[in-house]
């Protein structure tokens, strides 16, 4: 039986229904869910501390993080089904291989337990799709429509995520350890919502 505390299971409702604005609105619906899967922690803490749900019950618990890669899928999925109709047939198939690329990853992480294996199969579609539906509404002329644009945005979408995964799966560091590691900033906790929180912590 899942252990959930109340704000995980609201951010796993708004996980599974926010993302159907996709089917509606292609850009908005997927940039929402992307928000959505970055703020999972404030939006549960929130919740929580709304409900006055004890701190030590708040998000973090394991249960979430075995099905947060599985929501990030079901959104992608919905985008994939959306983009079913753009472009070429090359596009077409680019697009629905890097959805399954992942999905073989994801997979392949919740049988063995590796977190590395998901820098092997990086979430491309990630980036590949947002780029792909704002390129098709408000700049056409940068559709990946051609054989040389999609294996540019497909080269730099991957090198990108590609460095993302390792710091998150290889070296798993959180995005405040990245900020430390990277910046002339040293932010006083691990995690950035820790450092956020910091921020009102009494003197």
């Amino acid at each position: 039986m899942l252990d959930l505390d109340p704000g995980t299971i609201f951010v796993i409702v708004l996980r599974v229904t926010v993302p159907l604005t996709i089917l509606r609105y292609p850009v908005g619906g997927v940039i929402i869910s992307l928000a959505l899967d970055g703020l999972h922690m404030p939006i549960a803490y929130v919740t929580n501390t709304l409900l006055n749900v004890p701190e030590e019950s708040f998000v973090g618990r394991h249960d979430y993080h075995s099905m947060d890669k599985w929501l990030d899928v079901y959104f992608l999925s919905l985008a994939a089904l959306v983009s079913r109709r753009w472009g070429t047939t090359g596009f077409r198939a680019t697009s629905f291989s890097l959805l399954f690329l992942r999905i073989v990853g994801v997979s392949i992480f919740y049988i063995t337990g590796i977190r590395m294996v998901l820098f092997f199969f990086p979430n491309v579609y990630e980036f590949f799709y947002p780029y792909s539906a704002a390129a098709r509404k408000w700049a056409p002329h940068l559709f990946p429509g051609t054989l040389v644009r999609l294996v540019a945005l497909v080269s730099i979408a991957g090198a990108l995520k590609l460095v993302q995964e390792y710091f998150q799966h290889v070296s798993e560091l959180g995005v405040g350890s990245i900020i430390t590691l990277v910046t002339p900033f040293e932010l006083p906790y691990p995690t950035l919502w820790e450092s956020v929180l910091s921020l009102f912590e009494k003197r």
